[in-house]
């Protein structure tokens, strides 16, 4: 094989390497847009009740932490007031 002939043939060899990286990625990203579906068809099956689970959850969660912090004011108050404080 001549030089010219393989001077000639580098844009497509080139072209089928990029192809091919393109085609595995293009691969890649279709089975990621299919796992992310599933899941979310997953939780889109759950529906109405699972939002309410989640609101639950999160009224719960802020509820602990006023408490939390409720008594964490109240034992500074309460440590703050004792005779030799």
């Amino acid at each position: 094989m001549s030089c010219t002939r393989l001077l000639e043939l580098i844009p497509s060899i080139c072209f089928l390497f990029y192809r091919s990286e393109l085609d595995l990625t293009l691969e890649r990203n279709a089975k990621e847009l299919s796992d992310v579906q599933q899941s979310l068809n997953a939780y889109t099956s759950v529906g109405e009740e699972f939002e309410n689970i989640v609101k639950e959850y999160t009224s719960v969660k802020e509820e602990i932490e006023t408490k939390k912090w409720g008594l964490r004011e109240l034992k500074h108050v309460m440590d703050s007031s004792l005779p030799g404080s």
